[in-house]
């Protein structure tokens, strides 16, 4: 008897205690990633980090409706198992095979595409899979047969899927609205005469560049995506054949430092071909809404998460007493 109080006691406790370690382990490391800004300043690194943790949040969630949605119910070992996965997960797992493979199923709507032949944004394979997991979640709360899980997890998911699409949404308009107030000084140096040219480049520590198309040159030093751009425009017969030509381009790379910049290409009238890259203010002010974006996001989906994981256990846990009072009241037949 004695044995028996000592398992129906640790059945009790067990889903708290894991429960809690899961939370506290994951706190614990998002703390561990704050502490680069708070200590050292590192906003880029942190970022990452942050970033990195706001991920691993998704893909347990992800998993975790996975299982909800085959299975119906949900008990604290399938919560370990999807937190195991999430921290073990490589990732670079939804970029690479599954984002291949929705590429090769061709899922892709055309809206994702900058042109109709360039690619679709990695990122967007596990946003996919996030929404139609979210989709089936929020179908079997509307058909039978449905669970109070289900019904938890699709508010969960749908909270997470929302606030998302928020804050990407503000992010890019303030890198948009960051890279728009630097374009004058970007056109500054790129109209300026040729005696005050490289002047103003370095003042403004611009990045400037005059292209010749009668001579191979190369750019292989600026980087990968910089030297692409200028290739395409000393490939391009309308940058060539044009009389005036102004305009702006600009790159995000989060992979590759060296690669973001925002720039402004220039025709002169002698028919050289000026490109001004901003790489620091640019890289500041982008940095700096990554960061600001990160923090968001993890507070936001930690709170969803782990607040409307507690509050399916507390829920939980009160129908189970309220069902053990009204056995103990029914009289024995």
């Amino acid at each position: 008897m004695r044995w028996s109080e000592r398992w129906l006691t640790l059945k009790r406790v067990a889903p708290f205690w894991a429960l809690s370690l899961l939370a506290v382990h994951f706190l614990w490391s998002c703390w561990t990633a704050l502490d680069l800004t708070l200590t050292g300043g590192v906003r880029t690194a942190a970022s990452d980090q942050i970033l990195r943790m706001d991920v691993r949040l998704q893909t347990f969630l992800l998993v975790l409706g996975l299982m909800v949605l085959i299975f119906r119910r949900f008990y604290w070992p399938q919560a370990v198992v999807a937190y195991v996965v999430a921290w073990y997960l490589p990732e670079t797992f939804f970029t690479g095979p599954v984002h291949d493979f929705f590429e090769w199923l061709g899922v892709y709507p055309d809206f994702l595409r900058e042109s109709s032949k360039s690619s679709v944004n990695k990122n967007f394979a596990k946003v996919s899979v996030l929404f139609f997991v979210g989709l089936g979640l929020l179908l079997r709360c509307v058909r039978r047969p449905r669970s109070m899980e289900r019904i938890y997890f699709a508010l969960i998911f749908w909270s997470v899927l929302i606030t998302s699409s928020l804050f990407h949404w503000v992010t890019k308009k303030g890198i948009e609205d960051a890279r728009a107030a630097g374009v004058p000084a970007l056109m500054l140096a790129s109209h300026a005469p040729s005696s005050l040219y490289k002047t103003i480049c370095f003042e403004l520590k611009f990045q400037c560049l005059e292209l010749d198309f009668g001579a191979k040159q190369d750019y292989s030093e600026l980087g990968d995506v910089k030297a692409a751009f200028i290739t395409g425009l000393q490939s391009d017969a309308l940058v060539r054949d044009a009389r005036i030509l102004s305009g702006s381009s600009f790159a995000i790379h989060s992979n590759d430092r060296k690669s973001v910049y925002s720039a402004v290409v220039s025709k002169r009238h002698d028919g050289s071909i000026r490109v001004v890259f901003d790489n620091e203010l640019y890289r500041g002010s982008l940095y700096l809404w990554q960061y600001l974006y990160a923090v968001l996001a993890l507070a936001a989906h930690s709170l969803w998460v782990i607040g409307g994981g507690w509050l399916l256990y507390w829920h939980k846990r009160r129908m189970l007493a309220k069902s053990r009072a009204a056995a103990l009241r029914c009289p024995e037949e």
